[in-house]
């Protein structure tokens, strides 16, 4: 019955039919994982460059 409506609804702000919103969840998503992934490899390479 109405349970897709809500299935669908599962950002944040709860306006998963809005593409704009959903890019920039997208984004700012895709952005934290790149920053972890960065700060991560400066560890790396710092570990590496010290010993």
């Amino acid at each position: 019955g109405d349970d897709s409506s809500d299935y669908n609804d599962n950002d944040d702000d709860g306006n998963d039919h809005n593409n704009k919103d959903n890019l920039t969840t997208s984004l700012c998503s895709i952005n934290f994982y790149i920053a972890s992934m960065l700060s991560t490899f400066l560890q790396l390479l710092h570990f590496y460059i010290k010993y």
